[in-house]
């Protein structure tokens, strides 16, 4: 719309068969057979001024069939990028998704439910040069929200947690 607005919208369609997903343990491949998946995803992003972006999209899927493995009905996802002072670079963003399907396990061929999540995620990262080497030195945390959820009945993922570290560049 504006240099400092940008939206998408887009409408898709897949249909198939022989899907194949992968399944651990026991490690195999399982064939889903037949599928058809439609839906609408939109994001907006709003940049009003250079040091500062907003985003914000959001997914509906219609899977059939309604037990497709990794196919939640809705998903979404909102977050800010901020250049503090040059060099400071604050991201911030959040995530929910909604109860979807897997594999199952412990039962071959069999699905389970894992239910719907929201998580939220911070990084600080500073960028500076020294001597003709750009390094960035970072913090992040990940799940802040502390929220229990796993991608994968019997498989949880972790709580709040961080890491640090540095990236170069030559």
């Amino acid at each position: 719309f504006t240099s400092w607005l940008k939206a998408d919208l887009t409408w898709f369609q897949g249909k198939g068969d022989n899907r194949l997903v992968f399944v651990a343990p026991p490690s195999h491949w399982e064939s889903i057979g037949e599928f058809d998946n439609k839906g609408l995803e939109a994001t907006l992003t709003i940049t009003p001024t250079r040091d500062l972006a907003f985003f914000v999209g959001g997914t509906w899927l219609d899977a059939s069939p309604e037990d497709l493995p990794y196919a939640p009905e809705w998903s979404g996802s909102a977050g800010v990028n901020w250049s503090i002072i040059p060099g400071l670079m604050l991201s911030l963003d959040a995530s929910y998704v909604d109860g979807y399907y897997t594999t199952d396990t412990r039962y071959s061929g069999s699905r389970a439910q894992v239910d719907s999540y929201f998580i939220v995620n911070a990084k600080l990262a500073y960028t500076f040069l020294w001597d003709k080497l750009e390094m960035t030195v970072f913090a992040a945390g990940e799940n802040l929200t502390d929220e229990e959820y796993q991608y994968k009945p019997d498989y949880p993922m972790p709580g709040i947690n961080g890491m640090a570290g540095v990236e170069f560049a030559f």
